[in-house]
């Protein structure tokens, strides 16, 4: 095998790259927004959805070592916004934090998944549309049990025996 081959087949990604990968690999599910200093950035299929999703820029990222790829960004004061048209079309968004200190860190600056907003999540007032009923299965522990989707009757017996209906976007649970 001549080590063009193998440097295809087996490919050695940047420190921040591999970061990335094993991150999204932790979160197949979701669209990763990935802070990289005053921005979150998406890359490769999450890059793609987002992009479309929310009509901005698709771009492509050199990540050196002759890799690019697809990236989409947006600067992190505004994230809220973002996060809650994705979520208001049925996607899960896993939000990435630098949780080391970038101007203290030798080499890669550390990073984990901080929160994940889906739809059956949201308890951000911001984030909830006002016409709109959101509701989560709670154990008695705290413990998401479920969430439900929005087309389900609020009548509906979908109770077990020891657990509270969490209604988010109830008169009462708004100031």
């Amino acid at each position: 095998m001549l080590f063009n081959d193998y440097e295809k087949e087996n490919p050695v990604h940047s420190p921040v790259r591999s970061q990335y990968l094993r991150i999204k690999e932790q979160n197949p599910d979701a669209i990763l927004f990935f802070r990289m200093g005053d921005f979150y950035e998406m890359f490769d299929d999450d890059a793609e959805i987002v992009a479309r999703e929310l009509e901005i820029a698709l771009t492509r990222r050199d990540f050196g070592r002759g890799e690019k790829s697809p990236m989409a960004g947006i600067p992190h004061h505004a994230a809220d916004g973002y996060i809650a048209r994705l979520v208001s079309k049925g996607y899960r968004v896993a939000v990435c934090e630098q949780t080391s200190d970038p101007a203290l860190s030798k080499g890669l600056v550390d990073r984990e998944v901080i929160r994940i907003v889906t739809p059956g999540t949201v308890i951000d007032p911001t984030m909830l549309a006002a016409n709109e009923t959101t509701f989560s299965q709670v154990s008695s522990s705290g413990v998401m049990l479920s969430e439900l989707p929005t087309w389900i009757s609020p009548q509906a017996n979908l109770r077990s025996p020891n657990s509270v209906p969490l209604n988010l976007n109830s008169p009462s649970n708004k100031s």
